[in-house]
Protein backbone atom coordinates (compact mmCIF):
# COMPACT_ATOMS: atom_id res chain seq x y z
CA UNK A 1 0.00 0.00 0.00
CA UNK A 2 1.60 3.32 -0.98
CA UNK A 3 2.21 5.52 2.06
CA UNK A 4 1.04 9.54 1.40
CA UNK A 5 3.19 12.17 0.49
CA UNK A 6 2.95 13.73 3.74
CA UNK A 7 4.35 10.64 5.40
CA UNK A 8 7.20 10.91 3.92
CA UNK A 9 8.16 14.14 3.87
CA UNK A 10 7.65 13.77 7.70
CA UNK A 11 10.28 10.35 7.91
CA UNK A 12 12.69 12.65 6.10
CA UNK A 13 12.41 15.50 8.75
CA UNK A 14 12.19 13.17 11.67
CA UNK A 15 15.85 11.54 10.05
CA UNK A 16 17.32 15.04 9.32
CA UNK A 17 16.41 16.52 12.26
CA UNK A 18 18.26 13.40 14.28
CA UNK A 19 21.31 13.94 12.71
CA UNK A 20 21.62 17.13 13.35
CA UNK A 21 20.45 16.52 16.97
CA UNK A 22 23.59 13.66 17.20
CA UNK A 23 26.23 16.00 15.32
CA UNK A 24 25.63 19.36 17.89
CA UNK A 25 25.65 17.02 21.09
CA UNK A 26 29.34 15.41 19.66
CA UNK A 27 30.55 18.83 19.69
CA UNK A 28 29.22 19.86 22.72
CA UNK A 29 31.05 17.13 24.53
CA UNK A 30 34.70 17.35 23.06
CA UNK A 31 36.67 19.82 25.14
CA UNK A 32 37.92 22.90 24.01
CA UNK A 33 41.26 23.33 23.06
CA UNK A 34 43.23 26.61 24.18
CA UNK A 35 46.40 28.17 22.85
CA UNK A 36 49.58 27.90 25.16
CA UNK A 37 51.12 31.49 25.26
CA UNK A 38 52.66 31.62 27.99
CA UNK A 39 55.45 29.35 26.29
CA UNK A 40 58.18 31.65 25.02
CA UNK A 41 58.28 32.02 21.02
CA UNK A 42 61.68 31.76 19.41
CA UNK A 43 63.14 35.20 18.26
CA UNK A 44 64.04 35.43 14.86
CA UNK A 45 67.59 35.60 15.50
CA UNK A 46 67.35 32.39 17.06
CA UNK A 47 66.18 30.89 13.57
CA UNK A 48 69.19 29.54 12.09
CA UNK A 49 70.23 31.00 8.44
CA UNK A 50 71.41 28.65 5.81
CA UNK A 51 74.89 30.15 6.26
CA UNK A 52 74.84 28.93 9.89
CA UNK A 53 74.33 25.23 9.02
CA UNK A 54 77.83 23.75 8.65
CA UNK A 55 75.57 19.89 9.54
CA UNK A 56 75.45 18.41 5.86
CA UNK A 57 72.49 19.20 3.42
CA UNK A 58 71.37 15.58 3.90
CA UNK A 59 69.80 15.89 6.67
CA UNK A 60 67.60 18.33 5.39
CA UNK A 61 66.74 15.88 2.84
CA UNK A 62 68.27 17.26 0.23
CA UNK A 63 70.83 14.98 -1.66
CA UNK A 64 71.50 14.79 -5.12
CA UNK A 65 70.87 11.24 -6.71
CA UNK A 66 75.03 10.67 -7.74
CA UNK A 67 75.98 11.67 -4.20
CA UNK A 68 76.52 8.91 -1.76
CA UNK A 69 75.15 9.29 1.76
CA UNK A 70 78.19 7.88 2.87
CA UNK A 71 80.48 10.59 1.06
CA UNK A 72 78.29 13.61 2.48
CA UNK A 73 78.70 12.22 5.94
CA UNK A 74 82.65 11.89 5.26
CA UNK A 75 82.56 15.35 4.21
CA UNK A 76 79.99 17.33 6.33
CA UNK A 77 78.58 16.04 9.35
CA UNK A 78 80.44 17.90 12.56
CA UNK A 79 81.48 15.31 15.29
CA UNK A 80 80.42 15.08 18.84
CA UNK A 81 80.01 13.73 22.02
CA UNK A 82 78.70 10.28 21.30
CA UNK A 83 79.16 9.49 18.25
CA UNK A 84 80.70 6.30 17.41
CA UNK A 85 83.65 6.30 14.67
CA UNK A 86 85.54 2.74 13.06
CA UNK A 87 88.92 4.08 12.71
CA UNK A 88 91.08 1.95 10.21
CA UNK A 89 95.29 2.16 10.41
CA UNK A 90 96.19 1.04 6.92
CA UNK A 91 98.35 -2.09 7.84
CA UNK A 92 98.09 -1.58 11.96
CA UNK A 93 95.35 -3.55 13.05
CA UNK A 94 96.25 -3.20 16.38
CA UNK A 95 95.37 0.66 16.37
CA UNK A 96 91.98 0.07 14.08
CA UNK A 97 89.36 -0.30 16.12
CA UNK A 98 86.13 1.03 17.05
CA UNK A 99 85.86 4.08 19.29
CA UNK A 100 83.49 6.92 21.16
CA UNK A 101 83.68 10.38 21.14
CA UNK A 102 83.78 11.02 25.38
CA UNK A 103 82.06 13.72 27.03
CA UNK A 104 84.44 16.63 26.52
CA UNK A 105 84.93 15.32 22.81
CA UNK A 106 87.97 13.42 22.60
CA UNK A 107 89.07 9.81 21.62
CA UNK A 108 91.79 7.86 23.19
CA UNK A 109 94.22 5.80 21.03
CA UNK A 110 97.24 3.80 21.44
CA UNK A 111 100.17 5.37 20.75
CA UNK A 112 98.99 8.96 20.51
CA UNK A 113 96.34 9.64 23.50
CA UNK A 114 94.01 11.95 23.42
CA UNK A 115 92.43 13.44 20.36
CA UNK A 116 90.36 16.18 19.84
CA UNK A 117 87.22 15.06 17.49
CA UNK A 118 85.14 17.97 18.61
CA UNK A 119 83.24 19.66 15.62
CA UNK A 120 85.74 17.93 12.97
CA UNK A 121 84.33 16.33 9.86
CA UNK A 122 85.37 12.63 9.60
CA UNK A 123 88.24 13.78 6.90
CA UNK A 124 89.40 16.56 9.78
CA UNK A 125 90.14 13.95 12.12
CA UNK A 126 91.63 11.34 9.71
CA UNK A 127 94.37 14.18 8.78
CA UNK A 128 95.06 15.41 12.34
CA UNK A 129 95.06 11.36 13.47
CA UNK A 130 97.89 11.39 10.51
CA UNK A 131 99.81 14.07 11.51
CA UNK A 132 100.07 12.40 15.53
CA UNK A 133 100.89 9.09 13.90
CA UNK A 134 103.65 11.10 11.56
CA UNK A 135 105.20 12.50 14.85
CA UNK A 136 107.79 9.89 15.53
CA UNK A 137 105.52 6.88 15.34
CA UNK A 138 104.57 5.92 11.50
CA UNK A 139 106.61 6.92 8.55
CA UNK A 140 103.20 7.59 6.16
CA UNK A 141 100.25 6.40 8.10
CA UNK A 142 96.85 6.24 6.17
CA UNK A 143 94.00 6.58 8.24
CA UNK A 144 90.33 6.27 6.98
CA UNK A 145 87.65 7.32 9.86
CA UNK A 146 83.80 6.23 9.34
CA UNK A 147 80.96 7.23 11.37
CA UNK A 148 79.79 4.19 13.14
CA UNK A 149 76.55 5.42 14.83
CA UNK A 150 75.49 9.03 15.41
CA UNK A 151 75.09 10.56 18.51
CA UNK A 152 71.50 10.07 20.07
CA UNK A 153 68.63 12.50 20.54
CA UNK A 154 66.66 13.36 23.11
CA UNK A 155 62.59 13.33 23.77
CA UNK A 156 61.48 15.42 26.93
CA UNK A 157 57.81 16.89 27.56
CA UNK A 158 54.56 15.58 26.87
CA UNK A 159 55.59 12.41 25.34
CA UNK A 160 55.20 9.08 26.91
CA UNK A 161 58.72 7.66 27.20
CA UNK A 162 60.75 10.74 27.74
CA UNK A 163 64.80 9.89 27.36
CA UNK A 164 67.15 9.26 24.96
CA UNK A 165 66.69 7.51 21.66
CA UNK A 166 69.45 5.82 18.57
CA UNK A 167 69.25 8.22 15.66
CA UNK A 168 68.92 7.03 12.50
CA UNK A 169 68.95 9.07 8.74
CA UNK A 170 65.23 10.43 7.43
CA UNK A 171 63.49 10.72 10.97
CA UNK A 172 61.30 13.62 11.33
CA UNK A 173 59.82 15.27 14.84
CA UNK A 174 56.27 13.17 14.54
CA UNK A 175 58.97 9.48 13.63
CA UNK A 176 61.13 10.11 16.64
CA UNK A 177 57.86 10.69 19.08
CA UNK A 178 56.73 7.63 17.58
CA UNK A 179 59.85 5.80 19.39
CA UNK A 180 58.61 7.55 22.83
CA UNK A 181 54.71 6.01 22.38
CA UNK A 182 53.43 8.45 21.00
CA UNK A 183 52.39 12.10 22.53
CA UNK A 184 50.86 12.14 26.05
CA UNK A 185 46.74 13.42 26.14
CA UNK A 186 48.30 17.09 27.39
CA UNK A 187 50.57 17.12 24.47
CA UNK A 188 50.39 20.57 22.62
CA UNK A 189 51.13 19.46 19.09
CA UNK A 190 51.15 23.12 18.07
CA UNK A 191 53.92 23.66 20.37
CA UNK A 192 57.12 21.49 19.68
CA UNK A 193 60.88 22.88 20.63
CA UNK A 194 64.10 21.98 19.18
CA UNK A 195 67.50 22.50 20.92
CA UNK A 196 70.55 22.47 18.60
CA UNK A 197 74.03 22.27 18.39
CA UNK A 198 75.60 24.51 15.57
CA UNK A 199 79.38 24.37 15.68
CA UNK A 200 79.19 24.83 19.86
CA UNK A 201 76.64 27.12 19.91
CA UNK A 202 73.41 26.00 21.09
CA UNK A 203 69.74 27.42 19.54
CA UNK A 204 66.34 27.12 20.25
CA UNK A 205 63.95 26.89 17.26
CA UNK A 206 60.16 26.31 16.76
CA UNK A 207 59.44 22.96 15.21
CA UNK A 208 56.50 21.09 13.66
CA UNK A 209 55.56 17.54 13.14
CA UNK A 210 57.57 16.87 9.93
CA UNK A 211 60.61 19.27 10.97
CA UNK A 212 63.69 16.63 10.26
CA UNK A 213 66.20 16.00 13.31
CA UNK A 214 69.61 16.00 13.63
CA UNK A 215 71.65 13.73 15.87
CA UNK A 216 72.17 15.32 19.33
CA UNK A 217 68.59 17.09 19.29
CA UNK A 218 66.86 17.93 21.95
CA UNK A 219 63.04 18.25 21.47
CA UNK A 220 60.69 19.58 23.61
CA UNK A 221 56.72 18.65 23.45
CA UNK A 222 55.05 21.56 25.39
CA UNK A 223 51.95 20.72 27.33
CA UNK A 224 48.41 22.22 26.35
CA UNK A 225 45.91 24.05 28.79
CA UNK A 226 42.78 23.63 28.41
Amino acid sequence: MIKPLWCNIRIVFCCLLSLCLMSASAYAGSPPVRVDVSAPVAAVADIPMADDLQILDVMEGVLPEHVSFAKEVQQGYRLASDDVLNIRIYNEAELSGQYRVDAVGQILMPLIGSVDAMHKTALELAEEIERKLKDGYLKRPSVSVEIAAFRPFYLLGEVRSPGYYSYAYGLDVIKAVAMAGGFTYRANQKKIYIKRDFNGIKKTMEAHVDTVIYPGDVITVKERFF
